[in-house]
């Protein structure tokens, strides 16, 4: 059922590419959802900017939810149920290969593979074989390439490790993947640490233009993640209410405006996400003293 609401991600990320080449530079948005009233939230803030967008459950998710076919439903009803109409993609973010495999068959649109811990060959090949089995059905697959820093559920790395953007075009052709998460200085976690705003956009700009060069750039992407701005008044307002968050940093926009220009096409947000929700539970527990018991 869930495959006539739920489109594939390739559209959507071909459509920012066109905008891009006519001036406008353009993302799609992916927004990790773990709970029903969540997913209905960030499908309003897509109808409110009437803008298409993308919905990714990571491996933690599904395994709340029940299994990928649970959160599949669950975003199913939450599209005909708020009746939004703008095009919509259930991607797996930071998936291994046996979580892909079972999403193939649930309704997702889009999945990823992140073996970026393995060597490149390695890499490559974990990612071919994802491929074979997603395209046959209509269903893109992303990977990753260098390392990024910070802690995202099990996925962790004390440090950066960029993508080397000679390798990019290649990575495309071997591995027969739809999008690329290069590493460029982003990182997981509010806790982003200081020089976040001289991210080497530079290796985006190297990387996009090693796409176009081989003429790949109309059916092949590059993606953000960790890319929450961590706002500040989101911080304050958890820290006025009992929370102790400490050197909380984000992506500066201008710095993704920036990376969207020189060739991002699909920008994570997860960490803003949480920090919005955490933010009101507290502000609500602290104004309904009790409502816990």
């Amino acid at each position: 059922m869930s495959e006539n609401v739920l489109g594939p991600i390739v559209p959507m990320l071909r459509a920012a590419e066109l905008a891009s080449l006519r001036g406008r530079p353009a993302a799609i948005g992916a927004f990790n959802v773990n709970f029903y009233s969540q997913a209905e939230g960030i499908l309003e803030g897509l109808r409110r900017a009437n803008a298409p967008g993308i919905l990714q459950a990571s491996r933690g998710a599904n395994k709340f939810q029940g299994g990928p076919g649970k959160i599949a439903q669950m975003v199913v009803d939450a599209v005909r149920n708020s009746k939004h109409s703008l095009p919509v993609c259930l991607h797996l973010d930071h998936g291994d290969e046996p979580a892909a495999r079972e999403c193939l068959d649930s309704g997702f649109g889009s999945v990823m593979l992140d073996v970026s811990k393995l060597d490149y060959d390695a890499n490559v090949a974990a990612t071919r074989a994802v491929v074979q089995l997603a395209h046959p059905k209509g269903i893109s697959v992303e990977a990753e390439l260098g390392h990024l820093a910070g802690v995202e559920e099990d996925v962790s790395s004390a440090k950066t490790t960029y993508a080397d953007p000679f390798l990019v075009p290649n990575f495309f052709d071997k591995s027969g993947c739809d999008c690329l998460a290069i590493a460029y200085g982003t990182s997981h976690g509010p806790n982003k640490g200081a020089g976040l705003e001289k991210l080497a956009v530079h290796i985006v700009d190297a990387c996009y233009r090693g796409l176009t060069a081989h003429r790949q750039n109309l059916s092949h992407f590059l993606v953000s993640h960790g890319s929450s701005t961590v706002p500040q008044e989101l911080i304050k307002e958890i820290n006025s209410f009992g929370g102790q968050m400490k050197d909380a940093r984000g992506i500066p926009m201008d710095r993704i405006q920036a990376a969207i220009a020189a060739g991002i096409r699909k920008v994570n947000i997860d960490t803003d996400l949480r920090l919005g929700i955490t933010a009101t539970f507290r502000r609500y527990f602290a104004e309904h003293p009790g409502i816990e018991k």
